[in-house]
């Protein structure tokens, strides 16, 4: 399979990024160590990069190993090569029924056969085959099996769940008596959940009816966001992300000025409590404002803000929280086509090549 084209830096940030999270040693950072992997993988599969997917995906030495491979078998099936879409399906499932780590959860199984449901699914599409029509009293099942889900104890399976619902949202658009539906249940039964998850669901619903067309139901999901989001006080390490991630969705319904008001606000709090907050934490509250800032067409604005991204997650003396935020702003600027300046590929390599004990 050929890799898609790709700009020559959006390559350059992937390889990057996958070296970066590469460099963190297995024992005892198997886990961070693979999550970064993953996110690389997830970053040249938007990308639609396949032999690089499959490449990562196969260095991976943990359960996310599968999710990688199914992402792949999902690119072979979008291109038609099914019996390759088959083969490596089967592995991913392998490793579902086989755990190749001590101690696999079930919400490890539950996400890799979802991964691999999606390649199956892509692999019916291009074979024509139609997606299995549900009754009305399958769609309530189904509905309901996700709302229970949804109330677990266990917050994985819990998000695992809510993405389930945000799929079966967006097939659903077109029943209008479906959508209201399935949206009044995840808005009933996200209220047990943090709040950082109610206010991220509540956007994804919302993206999606903007994506087909709703910008009226989008800004009823910002407007519910946001009440979530002010129904408590927040630091903003964990309340600037979700100022960021309103806003975006604002803008994409129409209402651009309210939006860019709103994260600016978010901004400027952010300068104000920029001195009590750990450093560790600071790059991931500016990476989401400078995606933000790309979907409201302020190019400038990202590249700098990207910069400061950059510069805050490479505060930290040790190796591993660096080198995670180094993995998550390439593949974000690699994912909204922002490319790094020559003083900034600079800095990115000099942060690259002092990755190093202590981790």
């Amino acid at each position: 399979m050929a890799d898609a084209p790709a700009a020559e830096y959006q390559i350059a940030l992937l390889e990057l990024a996958f070296d970066a999270a590469s460099a963190m040693p297995l024992n005892p950072h198997i886990k961070n160590r693979s999550k970064a992997q993953a996110q690389v993988v997830e970053t040249a599969f938007e990308l639609d990069q396949p032999k690089r997917v499959l490449a990562y995906a196969e260095q991976i030495a943990d359960w996310r190993r599968a999710l990688g491979i199914a992402r792949y078998a999902e690119q072979a099936a979008k291109r038609g090569l099914t019996p390759e879409a088959q083969s490596q399906m089967d592995r991913a499932q392998e490793i579902a029924d086989h755990p190749i780590e001590e101690n696999p959860q079930d919400w490890h199984r539950e996400r890799i056969l979802m991964a691999i449901a999606r390649a199956r699914h892509a692999a019916d599409s291009r074979a024509g085959v139609p997606p299995a029509a549900l009754s009305e009293s399958e769609f309530d099942a189904r509905a309901s099996e996700l709302e229970t889900s949804i109330l677990t104890s266990n917050l994985d399976q819990a998000r695992a769940a809510l993405e389930k619902c945000v799929v079966l949202y967006g097939d659903s658009f077109g029943d209008q008596s479906r959508r209201e539906r399935l949206a009044t249940k995840v808005t009933a039964s996200i209220y047990k959940l943090p709040l950082t998850i109610q206010v991220e669901s509540l956007c994804q619903l919302g993206e999606v009816a903007v994506e087909h067309g709703d910008a009226a139901q989008g800004r009823e999901f910002a407007k519910l966001a946001r009440e979530r989001y002010d129904s408590a006080s927040w630091t903003p390490q964990y309340g600037l992300p979700l100022v960021a991630c309103i806003a975006k969705l604002r803008h994409g319904a129409g209402e651009q000025e309210r939006a860019r008001k709103e994260l600016d606000e978010g901004l400027a709090w952010f300068e104000q409590e920029r001195a009590k907050l750990p450093d560790v934490f600071r790059a991931g509250a500016l990476r989401p404002v400078a995606e933000a800032l790309v979907a409201m067409g302020d190019a400038a604005a990202a590249a700098a803000m990207y910069a400061r991204a950059v510069e805050e997650g490479s505060a930290n003396p040790n190796s591993r929280p660096r080198a995670e935020d180094l993995v998550a702003t390439c593949c974000s600027m690699a994912i909204q086509r922002v490319e790094p300046n020559t003083a900034l590929w600079a800095r990115l390599r000099a942060i690259r090549s002092a990755l190093a004990d202590p981790w």
